[in-house]
């Protein structure tokens, strides 16, 4: 027989909820540090292109 990994006892401390159950929840928290993490690397590209723009323009006026 296998063993449960959540026993009764440590169910009762989690109201009888376990997140890994939820896949819905699951799915949710990983698509919100997917956009996280997309929207950090698209700010990081804005400060570069920033960056580089204002290069250019200091390039231009000498």
């Amino acid at each position: 027989m296998l063993c449960d990994p959540l026993s009764d006892s440590q169910q009762q401390h989690t109201g009888g909820f376990s997140a890994w159950d939820n896949q819905d929840v699951f799915d949710k928290a990983l698509s919100s540090v997917k956009s996280n993490t997309e929207s950090l690397a698209a700010r990081h590209q804005i400060e570069i292109i920033r960056q580089s723009l204002y290069l250019l323009k200091d390039n231009a006026k000498s």
